[in-house]
């Protein structure tokens, strides 16, 4: 719903709201023993989905029935949210207007899962029920004065004003197991409290800003702004940030002596900027935190994580420079942009050595500490051309193609060492940013022969992978992985079409990326190098043996499963698509 209303000339009110209310019948999709997805690829073909009873057959799977999965556990989903906005406008001259803007977002997500006990995982438990609420506000509102006023040839703009957004966040999870009766699903109903936990965080970030533009017979522009933004997610230290940025324009066709029938209108631009992110850390990481432990049998209190006072803005200073084309009164457009971004004081979380008594978190998991690590640039080039292919009468056909190009390079890293997060991402100075850090893989050992003595000593064997020893010390280990792989494509492009006839409109896309990687982590656990009691994907069936050792898949071996599942180049895929 939309609502504007003019109280006077000089008063007005501009405003809108909507309600979603969004239920969905929810599946496991997570990458665990009780996933469907990853279950129905790990689990061996051919397995009885039901008893001879009608229930579902569990005995026959190394970990769980996927098929069980999907149809048994029970889990849905509720949204409702709110998005509301209100402004106020004032004109106190014709060429003055202050703006009173008011947002709200009230997002709130409702989970209830339910588990039997007639399934692998509530069959421990005698079945478990799990209710899970989130609930995220935000508030945003702006303040501020415009200023549109003409002199003669010369035109003039700005605007000066505050920002405030407000984001708060609950979440309340209850679990317990324990139910007398399938047909008793509700949470309080279990015996046994497994699970009660709560919490809540809170950030806000405030800004003012200040902006002026000016114009010179509508073929001159420039622009200059300035933003100072303070977040609560960084430390005492270093909460504000300042970003500046100028930009200009040339309108050359508006000039008396440019004269030109096919070429109707040019443009040249140029804009030089720095911008800030703060999404790269969590609402409290810059602080120290404490936690609840237990330790020799007795509870208590101990720092969780460490924290940086010091942590601070993440900046990108952004050099563009342009051009637009217009041809036959804009009937086809052309645009060209090249973009230079470079990131400073990177936000990424730095691995921790585990006696600094911070290396791991409460749960067992990784951790680190939040910090403004090196430098980055991205680069590229951005072309793309529209046009009105019909554009009178009752049917209009309009398209565009593009294409753009990106380098992207971890240029320093201010001194820290290099170090990898998630499965096989490295940060490294001279690679791309999450750059696959993997063995290299040189096919297959033919004969024992070939196979080091040092690696035959722990069973490796022909048919077993060939990993290329980068520092010839004949050892395989960390010393020789290497940058395989970018997930960064190398270029992509689009083709859009919008055709309408006689209020009828039809819109369609085609897009491309071309030269990106992807790890296939599925290979390592349903290739041939895996367990071979583990389900494999059809395409790895045609592996080497005694009697064809011309394969390029190794043969199945448990007591070498480990080292042929090493995360290395076999894994990595050219992820071009269209």
């Amino acid at each position: 719903m939309n609502l504007s209303q003019d109280f006077t000339d000089k008063f007005r009110f501009i405003g809108g709201a909507s309600v979603t209310n969004e239920k969905q019948s929810l599946v496991n999709g997570d990458n665990n023993i009780y996933g469907v997805l990853s279950t129905g690829i790990l689990e061996s073909p051919g397995n009885n989905i039901y008893n001879p009873d009608g229930t579902f057959d569990s005995s026959s799977y190394l970990f769980s029935n996927p098929v069980q999965n999907a149809l048994e556990n029970e889990a849905t989903g509720n949204t409702f949210r709110v998005l509301v906005n209100a402004e106020f406008q004032y004109d106190l001259f014709d060429w003055l207007t202050f703006s009173s803007k008011w947002g709200l977002d009230n997002l709130e997500f409702y989970q209830k899962t339910y588990l039997p006990s007639t399934s692998t995982r509530g069959a421990g438990s005698n079945g478990l029920a799990e209710d899970r609420q989130r609930v995220i506000r935000r508030l945003m509102t702006t303040q501020g004065l415009s200023v549109n006023k003409n002199f003669s040839d010369f035109s003039v703009g700005g605007f000066l004003g505050f920002e405030y957004n407000g984001r708060h966040s609950r979440l309340t999870v209850a679990e317990r197991t324990g139910f007398a009766s399938p047909f008793l699903k509700n949470v309080t109903q279990g015996a046994t409290v497994t699970n009660a936990e709560g919490s809540y965080s809170e950030s806000n970030l405030v800004s003012f800003i200040g902006r002026a533009s000016l114009g010179y017979k509508n073929k001159y522009l420039l622009e200059a702004s300035i933003r100072a933004d303070g977040s609560s997610v960084f430390g005492p230290n270093n909460k504000y940030g300042y970003f500046p940025s100028v930009s200009a324009g040339y309108i050359v066709s508006e000039e008396d002596w440019f004269r030109n029938d096919v070429l109707t209108f040019l443009k040249l631009r140029a804009s030089y900027g720095i911008t800030g992110n703060d999404s790269g850390i969590g609402t409290y990481e810059a602080l120290p935190g404490v936690g609840s432990v237990s330790y020799a049998g007795a509870v208590g209190t101990a720092l969780t994580t460490i924290g940086n006072p010091d942590v601070k803005w993440e900046e990108t200073t952004q050099t563009n420079f342009g051009a637009t084309l217009g041809f036959w009164n804009d009937r086809i457009t052309l645009e060209y942009d090249y973009f230079k971004k470079d990131t400073d004081d990177l936000l990424l979380n730095v691995p921790l050595p585990g006696n600094s008594g911070f290396g791991v978190t409460v749960d067992g998991s990784t951790a680190g500490i939040i910090s403004n690590v090196g430098s980055m640039t991205n680069k590229g080039h951005e072309v793309s051309i529209s046009a009105d292919i019909f554009r009178d009468g009752e049917f209009t056909w309009s398209t565009s193609l593009g294409l753009s190009t990106l380098d992207n390079e971890v240029t320093s890293l201010d001194g820290n060492s290099p170090f990898t997060t998630g499965f096989v991402s490295r940060i490294q100075e001279g690679a791309p940013l999450g750059g696959f850090y993997v063995l290299q893989a040189d096919g297959l050992y033919q004969s024992d022969s070939e196979v080091p003595a040092n690696l035959a000593a722990d069973g490796v064997g022909a048919g077993d992978v060939k990993y290329i020893d980068q520092n010839g010390d004949g050892l395989i280990n960390d010393d020789d992985y290497i940058i395989g792989g970018s997930p960064w494509a190398d270029y992509t492009a689009h083709w859009k079409n919008t055709l309408t006839f006689k209020g009828f409109d039809l819109d369609f896309l085609w897009a491309m990326s071309q030269g990106n990687d992807v790890f296939n982590s599925t290979l390592q656990f349903a290739g041939t190098a895996t367990n071979p009691n583990y389900g494999t994907f059809n395409n790895q069936f045609d592996y080497c043996t005694s009697t064809y050792t011309n394969a390029t898949l190794l043969s199945p071996n448990i007591d070498t499963a480990s080292y042929n599942s090493s995360a290395s180049t076999r894994s990595l895929e050219i992820c071009s698509w269209i």
